[in-house]
């Protein structure tokens, strides 16, 4: 939230439950967290201050346990959204990181989660769910 502040990106977050992600170990939630949260910072950096955002939302249906984020940045192209969660790629202007994604996705995938990611009209969004337990 700190670097937020600093970076001068709107940042909300809507937390529903206490117990969510209980199944998760808290280090691999860490994880998840972490690299999705980093990556918002970067992309969000790239907009003009009065368009910085960041939304958490942390939550469940009937049937899933659920954690989105979305924030303003530079659209990830359609053809290149498979491509996001491969070892070395990255959408960074210089390249730099590339693991980030592939970590959430295997850490996703240990607990038997699915992510979907949409981008567009400058806005990009990640949203990791599990099936209710």
């Amino acid at each position: 939230m700190e670097v937020c502040y600093a970076e001068r990106i709107s940042l909300s977050m809507n937390i529903t439950t206490v117990n969510q992600f209980s199944q998760i170990k808290t280090y691999d939630l860490i994880k998840v967290l972490g690299n999705l949260f980093d990556n918002a910072i970067r992309a969000t950096s790239y907009e003009l201050e009065e368009n910085r955002f960041i939304r958490v939302e942390w939550g469940h249906s009937e049937n899933e346990q659920y954690l989105m984020i979305e924030n303003s940045g530079p659209t990830i192209p359609k053809d290149k959204l498979s491509a996001i969660f491969q070892s070395g790629y990255s959408t960074k202007k210089d390249g730099d990181g590339g693991l980030g994604l592939v970590i959430v996705k295997t850490v996703t995938d240990r607990y038997g989660g699915k992510i979907h990611v949409r981008s567009e009209d400058g806005v990009t969004r990640f949203r990791i769910s599990f099936l209710a337990r």
